[in-house]
Protein backbone atom coordinates (compact mmCIF):
# COMPACT_ATOMS: atom_id res chain seq x y z
CA UNK A 1 0.00 0.00 0.00
CA UNK A 2 1.37 3.40 -1.31
CA UNK A 3 1.35 6.41 1.57
CA UNK A 4 -0.74 9.35 0.97
CA UNK A 5 3.03 11.37 0.47
CA UNK A 6 3.88 9.12 -2.24
CA UNK A 7 1.11 9.17 -4.29
CA UNK A 8 0.72 13.24 -3.94
CA UNK A 9 4.52 13.50 -5.03
CA UNK A 10 3.83 11.18 -7.97
CA UNK A 11 0.62 13.36 -8.82
CA UNK A 12 2.88 16.55 -8.35
CA UNK A 13 5.32 14.90 -11.37
CA UNK A 14 2.12 14.52 -13.39
CA UNK A 15 0.92 18.25 -13.66
CA UNK A 16 4.82 19.34 -13.97
CA UNK A 17 5.12 17.27 -16.55
CA UNK A 18 1.64 19.34 -18.32
CA UNK A 19 4.53 22.39 -18.50
CA UNK A 20 7.17 20.89 -18.93
CA UNK A 21 7.21 17.54 -22.12
CA UNK A 22 10.31 16.32 -20.91
CA UNK A 23 8.78 15.08 -17.72
CA UNK A 24 6.51 12.61 -18.76
CA UNK A 25 8.85 9.82 -19.11
CA UNK A 26 9.07 10.25 -15.13
CA UNK A 27 5.77 10.88 -14.78
CA UNK A 28 4.54 7.63 -16.97
CA UNK A 29 7.80 5.67 -15.31
CA UNK A 30 5.93 6.58 -11.99
CA UNK A 31 2.15 5.73 -12.68
CA UNK A 32 3.88 1.89 -13.89
CA UNK A 33 6.11 1.45 -10.63
CA UNK A 34 3.01 2.57 -8.42
CA UNK A 35 0.58 -0.22 -10.58
CA UNK A 36 2.61 -2.30 -10.03
CA UNK A 37 2.84 -2.91 -14.07
CA UNK A 38 5.61 -2.94 -16.62
CA UNK A 39 4.15 -0.56 -19.28
CA UNK A 40 2.05 2.49 -19.34
CA UNK A 41 0.35 4.70 -22.04
CA UNK A 42 -1.82 7.31 -22.86
CA UNK A 43 -2.53 9.33 -25.79
CA UNK A 44 -4.89 11.64 -27.97
CA UNK A 45 -5.20 10.47 -30.97
CA UNK A 46 -8.14 10.33 -34.05
CA UNK A 47 -10.38 7.58 -34.56
CA UNK A 48 -7.78 5.54 -36.62
CA UNK A 49 -4.86 6.57 -34.89
CA UNK A 50 -2.68 8.09 -38.25
CA UNK A 51 -2.95 11.48 -35.98
CA UNK A 52 -1.88 10.91 -32.24
CA UNK A 53 -0.83 15.05 -31.08
CA UNK A 54 0.11 13.81 -27.73
CA UNK A 55 1.16 10.43 -26.57
CA UNK A 56 2.97 9.53 -23.59
CA UNK A 57 4.48 6.22 -22.56
CA UNK A 58 6.88 4.24 -20.38
CA UNK A 59 7.90 0.70 -20.95
CA UNK A 60 6.65 0.23 -24.53
CA UNK A 61 8.10 1.30 -27.73
CA UNK A 62 6.98 3.55 -30.61
CA UNK A 63 7.73 0.00 -32.89
CA UNK A 64 5.30 -1.42 -30.55
CA UNK A 65 2.28 1.06 -31.01
CA UNK A 66 2.82 1.65 -34.68
CA UNK A 67 2.13 -2.31 -35.01
CA UNK A 68 -0.99 -1.71 -32.75
CA UNK A 69 -2.32 1.31 -35.06
CA UNK A 70 -1.77 -0.73 -38.17
CA UNK A 71 -3.03 -4.00 -37.65
CA UNK A 72 -4.09 -5.40 -34.44
CA UNK A 73 -6.42 -1.92 -33.19
CA UNK A 74 -8.84 -3.41 -35.59
CA UNK A 75 -9.03 -6.84 -33.58
CA UNK A 76 -8.43 -5.53 -30.25
CA UNK A 77 -11.31 -6.69 -27.25
CA UNK A 78 -10.69 -3.74 -25.09
CA UNK A 79 -11.28 -1.40 -28.06
CA UNK A 80 -14.98 -2.15 -27.93
CA UNK A 81 -15.61 -2.80 -24.36
CA UNK A 82 -14.45 0.41 -23.48
CA UNK A 83 -16.10 2.33 -26.19
CA UNK A 84 -19.48 0.92 -24.58
CA UNK A 85 -17.91 1.57 -21.39
CA UNK A 86 -16.43 4.97 -21.65
CA UNK A 87 -16.93 6.13 -17.82
CA UNK A 88 -14.90 3.16 -16.22
CA UNK A 89 -12.10 1.94 -15.27
CA UNK A 90 -11.68 -1.21 -16.71
CA UNK A 91 -9.91 -4.98 -16.68
CA UNK A 92 -9.42 -7.87 -19.09
CA UNK A 93 -11.47 -9.97 -16.80
CA UNK A 94 -14.57 -7.93 -17.34
CA UNK A 95 -15.03 -8.79 -21.25
CA UNK A 96 -12.21 -12.04 -21.17
CA UNK A 97 -11.62 -14.84 -19.39
CA UNK A 98 -8.55 -16.57 -19.29
CA UNK A 99 -9.24 -19.24 -21.42
CA UNK A 100 -10.75 -16.43 -24.14
CA UNK A 101 -7.43 -14.72 -23.46
CA UNK A 102 -5.46 -17.99 -24.83
CA UNK A 103 -7.64 -18.13 -27.71
CA UNK A 104 -7.27 -14.26 -28.99
CA UNK A 105 -4.89 -13.46 -31.79
CA UNK A 106 -4.96 -9.84 -30.31
CA UNK A 107 -3.38 -11.20 -26.56
CA UNK A 108 -1.43 -13.74 -28.13
CA UNK A 109 0.42 -11.02 -29.99
CA UNK A 110 0.83 -9.21 -26.49
CA UNK A 111 2.26 -11.62 -24.69
CA UNK A 112 4.48 -13.30 -27.43
CA UNK A 113 6.06 -9.78 -28.64
CA UNK A 114 5.86 -8.25 -25.86
CA UNK A 115 5.56 -9.53 -22.75
CA UNK A 116 2.52 -7.93 -21.39
CA UNK A 117 -0.86 -9.77 -21.03
CA UNK A 118 -3.32 -8.03 -18.35
CA UNK A 119 -4.26 -4.07 -18.40
CA UNK A 120 -6.29 -1.41 -16.41
CA UNK A 121 -7.76 0.93 -18.28
CA UNK A 122 -10.46 3.24 -19.69
CA UNK A 123 -11.49 6.34 -21.64
CA UNK A 124 -10.51 9.71 -21.92
CA UNK A 125 -12.84 12.30 -22.58
CA UNK A 126 -12.34 13.30 -25.89
CA UNK A 127 -11.27 16.97 -26.73
CA UNK A 128 -11.89 18.36 -30.12
CA UNK A 129 -12.89 15.70 -31.93
CA UNK A 130 -10.40 13.56 -30.88
CA UNK A 131 -9.97 10.53 -28.55
CA UNK A 132 -8.01 9.72 -25.47
CA UNK A 133 -6.87 6.47 -24.11
CA UNK A 134 -4.79 5.40 -20.98
CA UNK A 135 -3.92 2.31 -19.51
CA UNK A 136 -0.72 0.30 -17.42
CA UNK A 137 0.19 -2.82 -18.57
CA UNK A 138 1.32 -6.21 -16.81
CA UNK A 139 3.35 -9.22 -17.41
CA UNK A 140 1.56 -12.59 -16.70
CA UNK A 141 3.88 -13.03 -13.52
CA UNK A 142 2.51 -9.25 -12.15
CA UNK A 143 -0.80 -10.48 -12.43
CA UNK A 144 -4.41 -9.32 -12.95
CA UNK A 145 -5.58 -6.22 -11.39
CA UNK A 146 -7.63 -6.57 -8.28
CA UNK A 147 -10.37 -3.71 -6.54
CA UNK A 148 -7.51 -1.89 -4.78
CA UNK A 149 -5.72 -1.78 -8.26
CA UNK A 150 -8.92 -0.36 -10.04
CA UNK A 151 -9.23 1.92 -7.27
CA UNK A 152 -6.04 3.43 -7.27
CA UNK A 153 -5.93 3.65 -11.18
CA UNK A 154 -9.03 5.55 -11.08
CA UNK A 155 -7.21 8.42 -8.83
CA UNK A 156 -4.62 8.44 -10.79
CA UNK A 157 -6.42 8.42 -14.45
CA UNK A 158 -7.77 11.80 -13.16
CA UNK A 159 -4.88 13.63 -12.46
CA UNK A 160 -3.51 11.75 -15.72
CA UNK A 161 -6.36 13.49 -17.89
CA UNK A 162 -6.26 16.80 -16.53
CA UNK A 163 -2.91 17.01 -17.26
CA UNK A 164 -3.03 15.92 -20.68
CA UNK A 165 -5.73 18.07 -21.58
CA UNK A 166 -3.59 21.12 -19.91
CA UNK A 167 -0.62 20.14 -22.18
CA UNK A 168 -2.67 19.40 -25.46
CA UNK A 169 -4.13 22.71 -24.78
CA UNK A 170 -0.62 24.59 -24.05
CA UNK A 171 0.76 22.67 -27.36
CA UNK A 172 -2.01 24.15 -29.51
CA UNK A 173 -1.08 28.03 -28.21
CA UNK A 174 2.23 27.28 -28.65
CA UNK A 175 2.12 26.20 -32.50
CA UNK A 176 -0.18 29.02 -33.14
CA UNK A 177 2.12 31.27 -31.94
CA UNK A 178 4.81 29.71 -33.74
CA UNK A 179 2.62 30.20 -36.80
CA UNK A 180 2.19 33.58 -36.54
CA UNK A 181 5.15 34.56 -35.79
CA UNK A 182 6.45 32.83 -38.68
CA UNK A 183 4.23 34.63 -40.76
CA UNK A 184 5.27 37.71 -39.06
CA UNK A 185 9.09 36.91 -40.41
CA UNK A 186 7.58 37.22 -44.03
CA UNK A 187 6.72 40.67 -43.64
CA UNK A 188 8.76 43.63 -45.70
CA UNK A 189 8.50 45.47 -42.58
CA UNK A 190 9.62 45.43 -39.49
CA UNK A 191 7.66 44.17 -36.04
CA UNK A 192 8.81 44.42 -32.67
CA UNK A 193 7.04 43.52 -29.09
CA UNK A 194 8.65 45.55 -26.47
CA UNK A 195 7.98 44.66 -22.84
CA UNK A 196 7.38 47.18 -19.80
CA UNK A 197 10.65 47.69 -19.23
CA UNK A 198 11.41 49.31 -23.02
CA UNK A 199 13.10 45.70 -23.58
CA UNK A 200 13.09 43.86 -26.82
CA UNK A 201 11.15 40.90 -26.55
CA UNK A 202 11.06 39.63 -30.24
CA UNK A 203 11.71 40.80 -33.49
CA UNK A 204 11.10 39.48 -37.20
CA UNK A 205 13.78 38.91 -39.73
CA UNK A 206 13.06 42.50 -41.32
CA UNK A 207 13.49 44.35 -38.30
CA UNK A 208 17.15 42.15 -37.23
CA UNK A 209 18.37 43.05 -40.53
CA UNK A 210 17.70 46.65 -39.94
CA UNK A 211 18.99 46.53 -36.23
CA UNK A 212 21.99 44.49 -37.58
CA UNK A 213 22.80 46.84 -39.93
CA UNK A 214 23.00 49.69 -37.62
CA UNK A 215 21.89 51.80 -40.05
CA UNK A 216 18.89 54.42 -37.67
CA UNK A 217 18.12 51.48 -35.22
CA UNK A 218 20.40 49.59 -32.72
CA UNK A 219 19.96 47.56 -29.30
CA UNK A 220 21.46 48.81 -26.43
CA UNK A 221 20.89 46.42 -23.26
CA UNK A 222 18.25 45.20 -25.18
CA UNK A 223 16.72 48.27 -25.73
CA UNK A 224 15.80 49.62 -29.05
CA UNK A 225 17.56 52.97 -29.81
CA UNK A 226 18.27 55.42 -32.68
CA UNK A 227 21.67 56.05 -33.93
CA UNK A 228 20.68 60.20 -33.46
CA UNK A 229 20.16 60.95 -29.56
CA UNK A 230 17.03 63.19 -30.76
CA UNK A 231 15.71 60.23 -32.44
CA UNK A 232 16.31 58.18 -29.53
CA UNK A 233 14.64 60.25 -26.79
CA UNK A 234 11.69 60.71 -29.19
CA UNK A 235 11.51 56.84 -29.62
CA UNK A 236 11.68 56.46 -25.90
CA UNK A 237 8.74 58.72 -24.90
CA UNK A 238 6.47 57.05 -27.49
CA UNK A 239 7.58 53.48 -26.32
CA UNK A 240 6.69 55.36 -22.90
CA UNK A 241 3.28 56.65 -23.59
CA UNK A 242 2.12 53.22 -25.55
CA UNK A 243 3.22 51.22 -22.88
CA UNK A 244 0.98 53.65 -20.12
CA UNK A 245 -1.96 53.80 -22.41
CA UNK A 246 -3.07 50.19 -21.50
CA UNK A 247 -3.92 51.71 -17.99
CA UNK A 248 -4.48 55.15 -18.30
CA UNK A 249 -7.10 56.76 -20.93
CA UNK A 250 -4.93 60.04 -20.33
CA UNK A 251 -1.64 59.08 -21.90
CA UNK A 252 -0.92 59.77 -25.32
CA UNK A 253 -0.93 56.35 -26.64
CA UNK A 254 2.72 55.71 -28.26
CA UNK A 255 2.72 57.97 -31.55
CA UNK A 256 5.08 58.30 -35.05
CA UNK A 257 8.85 58.26 -34.95
CA UNK A 258 11.03 59.34 -38.18
CA UNK A 259 14.27 57.82 -37.42
CA UNK A 260 17.38 59.31 -39.55
CA UNK A 261 19.80 57.14 -41.24
CA UNK A 262 23.65 57.48 -41.50
CA UNK A 263 23.70 56.38 -44.82
CA UNK A 264 21.94 59.13 -45.84
CA UNK A 265 19.01 56.92 -46.63
CA UNK A 266 15.58 58.00 -46.15
CA UNK A 267 14.61 58.04 -42.56
CA UNK A 268 13.06 54.76 -41.33
CA UNK A 269 9.57 55.27 -40.21
CA UNK A 270 7.93 53.93 -37.01
CA UNK A 271 4.74 53.77 -35.58
CA UNK A 272 4.60 53.02 -31.81
CA UNK A 273 1.83 51.67 -30.26
CA UNK A 274 -0.16 49.78 -27.24
CA UNK A 275 -0.21 46.02 -27.60
CA UNK A 276 -2.83 44.23 -28.00
CA UNK A 277 -4.27 43.10 -24.36
CA UNK A 278 -6.95 40.27 -25.53
CA UNK A 279 -4.43 39.23 -29.41
CA UNK A 280 -6.36 36.30 -30.58
CA UNK A 281 -3.51 35.06 -32.58
CA UNK A 282 -0.35 35.87 -30.50
CA UNK A 283 0.39 34.79 -27.03
CA UNK A 284 2.19 38.21 -25.68
CA UNK A 285 2.02 37.96 -22.29
CA UNK A 286 5.53 39.82 -21.77
CA UNK A 287 4.62 42.50 -24.57
CA UNK A 288 3.62 45.65 -23.83
CA UNK A 289 4.36 47.71 -26.99
CA UNK A 290 4.45 47.38 -30.47
CA UNK A 291 6.98 49.33 -33.14
CA UNK A 292 6.16 48.71 -36.89
CA UNK A 293 9.14 49.96 -38.92
CA UNK A 294 8.90 50.85 -42.16
CA UNK A 295 11.65 51.74 -44.82
CA UNK A 296 10.85 53.76 -47.89
CA UNK A 297 14.12 52.26 -49.74
CA UNK A 298 11.81 48.84 -50.07
CA UNK A 299 8.72 48.48 -51.99
CA UNK A 300 7.34 47.22 -48.73
CA UNK A 301 3.92 49.47 -48.63
CA UNK A 302 1.98 50.78 -46.04
CA UNK A 303 1.13 48.79 -42.89
CA UNK A 304 -2.32 48.64 -43.05
CA UNK A 305 -3.06 45.02 -42.68
CA UNK A 306 -0.92 44.58 -39.39
CA UNK A 307 -2.91 47.71 -38.10
CA UNK A 308 -6.40 45.95 -39.08
CA UNK A 309 -5.11 42.52 -37.65
CA UNK A 310 -3.79 43.48 -33.99
CA UNK A 311 -6.52 46.09 -33.62
CA UNK A 312 -9.22 45.98 -35.42
CA UNK A 313 -9.50 49.09 -37.82
CA UNK A 314 -10.77 49.49 -40.61
CA UNK A 315 -9.19 50.22 -43.85
CA UNK A 316 -9.62 53.67 -43.56
CA UNK A 317 -8.49 54.45 -40.05
CA UNK A 318 -5.05 52.33 -40.84
CA UNK A 319 -4.50 54.58 -44.26
CA UNK A 320 -5.16 57.23 -41.75
CA UNK A 321 -2.25 55.97 -38.67
CA UNK A 322 -0.07 55.39 -41.77
CA UNK A 323 0.06 58.58 -43.13
CA UNK A 324 0.22 60.14 -39.60
CA UNK A 325 3.09 58.01 -39.04
CA UNK A 326 4.48 59.89 -42.08
CA UNK A 327 4.63 63.13 -40.60
CA UNK A 328 1.40 64.03 -42.17
CA UNK A 329 -1.34 65.67 -40.09
CA UNK A 330 -5.34 65.07 -40.80
CA UNK A 331 -5.86 67.97 -42.66
CA UNK A 332 -3.03 66.95 -45.47
CA UNK A 333 -4.51 63.53 -45.32
CA UNK A 334 -8.09 64.87 -45.69
CA UNK A 335 -6.92 66.95 -48.59
CA UNK A 336 -5.21 64.29 -50.36
CA UNK A 337 -7.86 61.97 -50.29
CA UNK A 338 -10.16 64.48 -51.38
CA UNK A 339 -8.18 65.03 -54.61
CA UNK A 340 -7.12 61.64 -55.07
CA UNK A 341 -10.24 59.47 -54.80
CA UNK A 342 -13.94 59.68 -55.78
CA UNK A 343 -16.55 60.12 -52.87
CA UNK A 344 -17.69 56.61 -52.92
CA UNK A 345 -14.06 55.40 -52.90
CA UNK A 346 -12.69 53.17 -49.96
CA UNK A 347 -11.09 56.11 -48.19
CA UNK A 348 -13.92 59.07 -49.36
CA UNK A 349 -13.24 61.69 -46.85
CA UNK A 350 -16.71 62.83 -46.50
CA UNK A 351 -17.89 59.18 -45.29
CA UNK A 352 -15.39 58.61 -43.35
CA UNK A 353 -16.21 58.56 -39.59
CA UNK A 354 -12.85 59.84 -38.49
CA UNK A 355 -12.93 63.31 -39.28
CA UNK A 356 -15.40 63.44 -36.41
CA UNK A 357 -13.58 60.13 -33.95
CA UNK A 358 -10.06 62.67 -34.21
CA UNK A 359 -11.84 65.16 -31.97
CA UNK A 360 -12.84 63.10 -29.62
CA UNK A 361 -10.16 61.43 -26.71
CA UNK A 362 -8.24 64.20 -25.64
CA UNK A 363 -7.75 65.31 -28.90
CA UNK A 364 -5.66 62.48 -29.93
CA UNK A 365 -5.31 61.38 -33.41
CA UNK A 366 -6.21 58.15 -35.10
CA UNK A 367 -9.11 56.84 -32.81
CA UNK A 368 -6.26 56.82 -30.33
CA UNK A 369 -4.21 54.65 -32.30
CA UNK A 370 -0.92 56.89 -32.52
CA UNK A 371 -0.62 60.10 -30.78
CA UNK A 372 0.54 62.87 -33.23
CA UNK A 373 -0.04 66.02 -33.08
CA UNK A 374 -3.06 66.80 -35.41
Amino acid sequence: MHSEETLRTLVGRIYDAAVDPTLWPEAMRGISGMMGAAASVAYYANKDLTEIPLLVQHGVDDAALREFGEHYLSIDPRVDYIARNPRDVVCDYMHHSESEMDRSEYYDWLTNSYNLKYYIGGAIPGIDGLKGYCSVNRTQKQGHADAADMRLFAILKQHLVRSMQIRLKTRWVELGRESALDALDQLRQGVIFVDRDHCIVWMNRFARRLVAASDGLRTVDRRLRAQAPTDSSALSAALKGAIQARSSVVSIPGGAVSVRRSTGHSPLLLLVTPAPQNDAHIEMRATAALVFVSDPETAAGQPTQNLRRFYGLTEREAHLAIALAQGKSVADYADENERSFDKHGPLAPKADPIEDRQQTSNGHCAAGVVGSDC
